[in-house]
């Protein structure tokens, strides 16, 4: 089987599919992931979900004393726009007094918990931490369901089974998630963080197709 035959087969067995932080800041693997399998969504009228709490932390990476991670983010938000027809915004309401205590990872745990009755679930996540803790959320007693499946996206740019596949792939980056003390710090930026908010959010929903291809890449260009 062919790397294209597993993801169009993984993508047809799954009602919802999730992408975390880590996945969207690997900016240059996941142009590629798009570019290769964008025929794959549209053909199966697919699309990726990025919760409230990933567009969040998005922003939060926007206002990042890292350069990198600015301009990291600052790529995510061109392909969002460049490839807007594949993901679904949950974006609604945003407040700036949100950005500094988002934490995706266990928002997203929770959501495919409280869905695993109900829907077939792919997580795309390059933590490995995260990978491992949906993975066991298969094994969980007292939460019967359909199987979470969870996958990271390699330096070309290739969905590959989560789990097994992080130690081989040096080159692929993981952002790893901020601890509760490091997010208390990061909340002393909070006027340096309001400006860049209010620069990209002018009131409106902050990723927002609309948004993205008429705001957001002329506010970040």
């Amino acid at each position: 089987m062919t790397n294209r035959e597993y993801v169009e087969d993984l993508l047809a067995l799954n009602e919802k599919i999730y992408i975390d932080t880590s996945s969207l800041m690997n900016d240059t693997e996941l142009g590629r992931f798009l570019v290769q399998y964008q025929d794959i969504f549209g053909s199966l009228d697919k699309k990726i979900i990025v919760t409230r709490e990933v567009c969040l932390e998005i922003v939060r990476h926007l206002s990042s004393k890292n350069i990198e991670k600015q301009e990291k983010a600052k790529s995510v938000i061109l392909l969002f726009k460049n490839y807007s027809n594949l993901f679904i915004f949950e974006d609604k309401d945003l407040k700036q007094s949100e950005v500094s205590s988002a934490f995706a990872d266990s928002e997203l745990l929770s959501r495919i918990t409280k869905d695993k009755s109900k829907h077939s679930q792919l997580l795309i996540t390059n933590d490995k931490n995260l990978s491992v803790d949906a993975y066991k959320l298969n094994k969980l007693y007292s939460c019967k369901g359909k199987k979470i499946m969870v996958c990271f996206i390699d330096n070309l740019g290739q969905l590959n089974k989560g789990k097994t596949g992080f130690e081989t792939n040096p080159n692929t980056l993981v952002i790893e998630q901020k601890t509760p003390e490091e997010q208390v710090e990061e909340q002393n930026n909070n006027q340096e963080e309001s400006k860049i908010f209010q620069k990209i959010i002018l009131g409106g929903c902050l990723l927002s197709v609309g948004f993205v291809i008429g705001k957001i890449s002329n506010k970040l260009t």
